[in-house]
């Protein structure tokens, strides 16, 4: 999608429930009635410090950028930012609203940066992070049964026949910039990548997907776990009417995708 054909929208949660996550970093710039400035982004930052010791800070991308952006947030704590760009703002609402697990993924894709410039290939936790940073949701969970749903792909199980124990027992929070990006024209197909932390609540959730990045071993782009964001409860239009979940194109079994 072109970022570049939405205008600034107000009020962006009203627009959709997945932007419930990033609402407190959303907060200052509600009312604007233009996309903020970069020096606005940084008027409005927490004080984030990275694992080299840098403040975070928001600089504008130069035309001709040939610097690698994962090195130049660590070494430098200036993440590459363009102006009038929903990609790159939802990017700080997300280091805003999940400054821990931001800062761990910068460090963990500059510490595999360093095996790479031998290996001549990008390392399997560089995809993992590389797909979860664009494209995760974090899903908070302690209830096996909706759990072993989801991972399954038994979506309309999941998302109509124990639509009342999700809403209660199953959180869905998304992560990925881009993922918050598509939100502005959601369309089926829309899928996000997950990561399961068996939690009874969202509380410190930041710092509970620190840790649980910090700890991978082995992983894989492909252990991700798929969710199709739209059969959510209330995140489309169709979502009260059990027949959207028969649209196997987009509420995929596991078989077809294995």
């Amino acid at each position: 999608m072109n970022c570049s054909a939405f205008d600034w929208q107000q009020n962006l949660t009203q627009l959709h429930p997945g932007f419930a996550a990033i609402k407190h970093s959303l907060t200052p710039f509600q009312q604007h009635q233009k996309f903020p400035s970069i020096n606005e982004y940084n008027q409005h930052a927490k004080n984030i410090i990275n694992a080299n010791n840098q403040t975070i800070q928001f600089t504008q991308q130069a035309a001709s950028c040939n610097e690698h952006y994962e090195q130049k947030i660590y070494e430098t704590g200036q993440v590459n930012t363009r102006e009038n760009n929903w990609h790159d703002f939802f990017n700080y609402c997300v280091w805003q609203t999940f400054p821990v697990a931001k800062t761990v993924i910068n460090q963990l894709q500059y510490q595999d940066l360093q095996k790479q410039q031998f290996v001549k290939t990008r390392t399997p936790r560089q995809n993992f992070l590389t797909q979860f940073d664009e494209s995760g949701v974090i899903i908070v969970s302690r209830n096996p049964q909706l759990i072993d749903l989801l991972q399954n792909h038994q979506w309309q199980a999941l998302f109509w026949e124990q639509r009342e124990s999700l809403q209660q027992d199953m959180q869905f929070m998304v992560f990925g910039h881009a993922i918050y990006e598509k939100l502005l024209s959601p369309y089926i197909g829309l899928t996000a990548k997950g990561i399961i932390l068996e939690r009874t609540d969202a509380e410190n959730i930041d710092e509970y997907l620190a840790e649980y990045l910090q700890n991978l071993s082995n992983c894989r782009a492909k252990d991700l776990q798929p969710v199709p964001l739209l059969g959510l409860p209330g995140w489309h239009v169709n979502t009260d009417n059990p027949e959207f979940y028969l649209d196997e194109g987009y509420f995929r079994g596991r078989a077809s995708i294995l």
